[in-house]
């Protein structure tokens, strides 16, 4: 996870199923610090160019997204590798920069 006083980014290998129960552990982990306190998240689930990816739904629902109640959470679905959405990604993280504040 990244942060800096601003939106946090987490980045799960999608593709990884075997690791999403770990990821979902450190994920719930790290948001109860009270620096994080109400800092929007940002999820990315990369590797989605893989045949074995989870689908949106699934990563939302594994990780357990829709229990977090105290902060903007949003979640895209994207490949490094093949350049998909990542310019959404861009944009999310623009529009929640302090800069743009």
């Amino acid at each position: 996870m990244l942060w800096y006083g601003e939106p946090c980014l987490y980045v799960v290998d999608a593709a990884d199923r075997d690791s999403v129960p770990v990821s979902r552990s450190e994920l719930h982990d790290l948001l109860v610090k009270p620096s994080l306190n109400g800092i929007p998240l940002l999820v990315l689930g990369n590797k989605i160019d893989k045949s074995e990816a989870l689908s949106k739904q699934a990563l939302v629902d594994q990780l357990g997204l829709e229990s977090i109640k105290d902060r903007e959470v949003c979640c895209y679905m994207i490949s490094c590798k093949d350049s998909i959405n990542i310019d959404a990604v861009i944009d999310w993280l623009i529009k929640h920069s302090k800069a743009a504040r």
